[in-house]
């Protein structure tokens, strides 16, 4: 009778977890599919204006903040920091916004995102994938930075599932890092046709070797 129970409850739980991850989807999906045209030629419009570099800054870094919400096109937006602000200048514009976007995304998550996760699967449920979270949601936050759609959800679910907080920043942190010094270095040396490859590799192998360097010194 147990097993029998067992095999009728995950169904249900699957079902509903593919709902999470369905509102998740559409709460990101949503915005770029009805303005992310008119954003980014209103983007290259404004981009175009002859500002002063700290204003094209705060502009890039502010677009990039709302990227969680709003249809932004990131890869764009940071090619052009590093053409418009060079390397270093458009790196840390573009690792401002990325990790201010990290710590809303992980807020709402924390937040509302849990409070109507819990209600669809219920808490013993949470509580269970938050487990299984705490041993690969490192990786799963790193790896997924440079991912389009899936970066936003990622951050989200690590507020729902109540990753550490300092983990958190931490290794969102060194992956925007390796993302805002690769499109920055392609903005800057013009080479935006090989701009999401490098990103991902960016994402991927510098924080892996920040996150083995950690765990040698420890």
């Amino acid at each position: 009778m147990p097993s029998f129970r067992m095999r009728a409850f995950y169904p249900k739980v699957l079902i509903r977890w593919g709902l999470v991850m369905l509102l998740f989807l559409l709460f990101v999906l949503t915005p770029f599919l009805l303005w992310n045209e008119s954003l980014k030629i209103w983007s290259a419009n404004v981009l175009e204006t002859d500002w002063p570099p700290w204003v094209i800054g705060g502009f890039l870094a502010g677009l990039l903040t709302g990227d969680l919400v709003l249809p932004v096109p990131s890869s764009f937006l940071s090619t052009a920091a590093g053409s418009l602000l060079g390397f270093w200048s458009g790196a840390f514009s573009v690792w401002i916004g990325m990790t201010i976007s990290c710590w809303i995304g992980y807020g709402l998550g924390a937040g509302p995102g849990k409070k109507v996760t819990q209600q669809l699967v219920g808490k013993e449920e949470v509580a269970r994938i938050s487990g299984i979270h705490n041993r690969i949601g490192d990786w799963v936050v790193v790896t997924l930075r440079a991912v389009p759609i899936l970066a936003e959800a990622s951050v989200i679910f690590a507020g729902v599932v109540g990753m550490s907080p300092k983990r958190f920043f931490l290794m969102t942190g060194l992956a925007n890092a390796g993302i805002a010094a690769i499109y920055a270095a392609i903005g800057a040396f013009a080479l935006a046709t090989e701009s999401f490859l490098l990103a991902l590799a960016g994402a991927i192998i510098l924080p892996g070797l920040m996150m083995l360097g950690l765990k040698l010194r420890a």
